[in-house]
């Protein structure tokens, strides 16, 4: 493995290569195929993550 990119259900980010390509957030799923089918990424992990918020706990992808 030579890089890791964190996407997120949590933050909104831009692809490290293109920057005009919006991953993560509500852009979740086209974000993982973006890197996927675009950078040739690898999947390491998809599971939940728990964050504490002003209205107390969530999950986030």
């Amino acid at each position: 493995m030579k890089q890791i990119f964190k996407v997120s259900t949590n933050s909104l980010g831009r692809c490290p290569y293109c920057r005009n390509v919006d991953v993560g957030g509500s852009c979740f799923e086209r974000g993982i195929n973006h890197m996927l089918s675009e950078h040739n990424y690898q999947i390491e992990h998809i599971g939940t993550e728990t964050i504490e918020g002003d209205l107390g706990l969530f999950h986030t992808t």
